[in-house]
């Protein structure tokens, strides 16, 4: 893997073998200022190693980082946890009008409820 320049970055573009549609790029300068603290981004999100988005407390703005997922659906799901009460199960998130299942698929593994 060769990393290309940008900016004061050395850019990683990684694809993942568990959601092949999801690139992560890896941004790796630690003098720079502008690097993330975790140093993931997913699809120009920042996301901690490891950690996933509580969609029962996640707002528009946060769900609609998550890949694949526009403003419009992001409101759509809070809408449906509004009227629903929390989800349950993350596979619940089918049941929003505009999830369909390849988008759920892209991002399951980036989303948890407790």
């Amino acid at each position: 893997m060769k990393p290309h320049k940008s900016n004061c970055f050395n850019v990683y573009n990684l694809t993942s073998k568990i959601v092949p549609a999801l690139v992560v790029t890896l941004l790796l300068n630690a003098n720079c200022k502008n690097a993330p603290q975790h140093g993931l981004i997913v699809d120009s999100t920042e996301i901690a190693v490891g950690e996933t988005l509580n969609i029962n407390a996640a707002t528009a703005p946060q769900i609609e980082k998550l890949p694949g997922i526009g403003p419009t659906l992001a409101a759509r799901i809070v809408e449906f946890r509004d009227q629903n009460g929390p989800f349950s199960r993350c596979e619940h998130m089918i049941l929003v009008r505009g999830m369909s299942d390849s988008k759920f698929r892209k991002i399951r593994p980036l989303v948890s409820v407790r």
